[in-house]
């Protein structure tokens, strides 16, 4: 898995990895690090990537997400942002916090909001 995410991602550096089960599953997960950039890549056990999870600025959340969020909460600032891969299905998930609250919001692509979980 190791040679296959330095494939990948030449320039990242590996934080952590670890062998994961879910849904009776086995995974592989490695944690790393790429500039300012925290990605998380899980493999499965033939070495092909399963799922990427990212972090990015809230300045670089596509043009349709930040619209579908700000929609809901104008006035909520955003602490931080995560693209996730599957596949070819891109979702983005943005925490914020309005006030005392935290705001939990899932995105996709188009913006069409997935999930809305306010704490």
């Amino acid at each position: 898995m190791i040679t296959a995410f330095k494939n990948s991602y030449p320039n990242a550096t590996i934080r952590g990895y670890a062998r994961e089960k879910e849904n009776g599953k086995v995974f592989y997960e490695i944690e790393s690090r790429e500039g300012t950039i925290t990605r998380d890549v899980l493999f499965n056990p033939n070495g092909t990537i399963a799922e990427v999870e990212e972090s990015l600025a809230s300045t670089d959340l596509p043009s349709e997400v930040q619209e579908a969020f700000r929609k809901q909460y104008p006035k909520a600032v955003i602490t931080s942002a995560e693209k996730t891969t599957v596949g070819d299905k891109v979702t983005y998930e943005i925490s914020a916090r309005l006030g005392k609250k935290r705001i939990s919001m899932e995105i996709d692509t188009s913006g069409k909001v997935l999930s809305n979980k306010i704490r």
